[in-house]
């Protein structure tokens, strides 16, 4: 070959479209419901291998490691399927880590020094924890975690757990995709409850369970951890399409009663909703959650099959008297004994239980730039698709390993 034919043929591979990577594994979901239908799937890997970068012909692909040993043992992919219909997927190795579509932290303020109940330090310089053991000190308004607990977040809403006695879960109502909650509070306890870019704290927890927090049923009331041994924070997953972290309270004493609670709070891509798992030891018959109850707002309830969900719309957010606020919990009807209504809340009380209780918490805020007369429909919609996917999700049928 002549160096002019030799450099052509160099110049044709240099040029010619790279070959698929061939699949390593292939999925076939099916969707049974009479609209399409988006979420976030758990694939189980079974032994399986992967490479550490994923991508998928069809929607985004993550890996989550749910036993902590260090390896991927669960696949993660966000995928549409049509109504009533059937999708095949393949998984092949990528070169690219997943999108940040959600995100987990928790920030400790440096620098400074407590002062009874309070820290006192010269201006606001956090540090994330993975881990973290909060002081005996720490109360509300210690102004020492950065926006007072742990914040989780999709491209659709944030939350934040104020990780003291009154752990109540509040919500963070955005304006953007991005994610925000690291720059959340960096210069101050009091700039994220005024409206910006990114949006704001948008709940008045006051003295209610917010939405989705944990209380125990007294004859006084609710109970919250005002007298707790021990409590712990430790990130799980953070980033891609799901962010993951849980919280374990040891000693909690009400009353003559004391219990150790693991609590795990959850976010998935795509989704307005968190998924908290709650286990008791021992199990008891008054732990409860709730959603903070309002004037001005309408109270909603629907269910399929076991799947229920009670939720709220109205004039409820503190970005402005006007503005609304949806909020919600979906839970099994069979792990809860009873709904009722307390001072402050719209309650459900579970089942005692040796096994672990599952609920949903969701927020739905309308940025008051964009705010109409359909939001309140869109709302319903939100709930309605949630309850679908939990009470009629997306299958896996098939799986093929290549």
């Amino acid at each position: 070959m002549d160096c002019k034919a030799f450099t052509l043929a160099v110049l044709a591979l240099a040029t010619a479209p790279a070959m698929a990577a061939a699949p390593l594994l292939t999925l076939t979901i099916h969707n049974p419901n009479p609209a399409a239908l988006s979420q976030v799937l758990e694939v189980p890997l079974a032994g399986h291998n992967l490479p550490a970068m994923l991508k998928s012909d069809s929607g985004e692909v993550d890996t989550e490691d749910k036993n902590g040993d260090g390896k991927a043992d669960t696949l993660l992919l966000w995928v549409t399927v049509p109504a009533n219909g059937q999708q095949q997927v393949n998984i092949s190795q990528g070169n690219a880590k997943p999108m940040a579509r959600t995100h987990a932290e928790l920030s400790v303020r440096q620098g400074g020094k407590w002062q009874g109940q309070k820290y006192v330090a010269d201006g606001f310089t956090f540090k994330e924890a993975d881990q973290y053991q909060t002081p005996p000190q720490l109360t509300d308004h210690s102004f020492y975690l950065r926006y007072e607990g742990p914040g989780w977040e999709s491209d659709k809403i944030g939350y934040r757990l104020y990780l003291d006695w009154r752990n109540a879960s509040d919500v963070f109502g955005k304006r953007t995709s991005d994610m925000v909650l690291k720059d959340v509070g960096q210069d101050g306890y009091e700039s994220y409850h005024h409206l910006s870019d990114w949006g704001m704290d948008v709940l008045k927890v006051g003295k209610s369970l917010g939405i989705g927090s944990l209380g125990r049923l007294t004859g006084q009331g609710i109970a919250h951890f005002k007298d707790v041994k021990d409590t712990r924070y430790q990130l799980e997953k953070d980033g891609g399409l799901r962010s993951a972290f849980k919280v374990h309270y040891r000693g909690w004493k009400v009353n003559d009663e004391t219990l150790d609670v693991d609590s795990r709070y959850q976010i998935d891509a795509g989704s307005y909703a968190s998924k908290v798992t709650v286990s008791t030891r021992p199990a008891t018959q008054n732990l409860v959650t709730g959603l903070v109850k309002l004037p001005a707002t309408e109270l909603l309830k629907g269910n399929s099959g076991d799947w229920h969900y009670m939720a709220t719309w109205g004039k409820q957010s503190l970005s402005g008297k006007d503005d609304n606020l949806g909020l919600a919990l979906f839970y099994k009807a069979s792990e809860v004994a009873k709904v009722s209504e307390g001072d402050h809340d719209h309650m459900l009380q579970f089942n005692a239980s040796e096994q672990p209780l599952h609920y949903y918490l969701m927020s739905y805020w309308p940025d008051p730039a964009k705010a109409s007369s359909g939001d309140e429909a869109h709302f319903k919609a939100l709930l309605t698709e949630q309850l679908t996917r939990l009470a009629s999700p997306l299958k896996v049928s098939q799986v093929d390993w290549h």
